[in-house]
């Protein structure tokens, strides 16, 4: 993702999803090397965790540009470490981000509506979504419901990823490649 084996200018699309969030010195390099890749006019489609008010509500977000990294526990013998795991990102910071990489940003959406109000439903609310016991029926009850109501809900409280489309501006062109032999692609 950070350095991609294509020749500069040479691809209409480039698509990332579920990617750019979990690089620790952020996506600045990635959306760096999308750019290079990409010819004048292309786009860049990708997702990335999106840090939606029901997380800031909830205790578990973080105010935008101090600490939007999330971090895993993870147990070593008797000691607990922490690792790096992933980001999530408001609209702006995301716009900021690919303007700052010299993208033209065209759309920055929350999806996956479904996903945020079922863990609002399990994590915040405890109700027993999940769980192998449960019968096929219940599953396919809970799925439609919670699909349903997901729905009618505000996308910026329970929205799971950002979907962006952002575009290399038509008057940018990179700098020439330099292949394998070391002269220009």
């Amino acid at each position: 993702m950070e350095h991609l084996p294509i020749a500069n200018d040479s691809v209409d699309i480039v698509v990332r999803w579920e990617v750019y969030e979990h690089f620790e010195k952020g996506t600045g390099k990635c959306l760096s090397e999308a750019l290079r890749v990409l010819r004048p006019g292309g786009r860049l489609f990708f997702t990335v965790l999106f840090q939606n008010i029901r997380l800031l509500l909830r205790g578990t977000g973080h105010p935008p540009k101090t600490s939007l990294k999330t971090w895993h526990q993870h147990e070593t013998s008797q000691f607990y470490r922490y690792q790096f795991y992933q980001y999530r990102f408001f609209r702006r910071e995301l716009a900021l981000e690919l303007t700052t990489a010299g993208f033209d940003v065209r759309t920055l959406r929350p999806i996956g509506m479904p996903v945020g109000f079922r863990r609002f439903l399990v994590h915040d609310c405890k109700l027993p979504l999940r769980g192998f016991r449960r019968t096929h029926f219940a599953r396919i009850a809970d799925k439609a419901l919670v699909e349903s109501v997901a729905r009618l809900l505000p996308p910026s409280w329970f929205g799971h990823m950002l979907f962006s489309v952002a575009d290399k501006p038509h008057n940018m062109s990179s700098t020439p490649s330099l292949g394998n032999s070391g002269s220009p692609a």
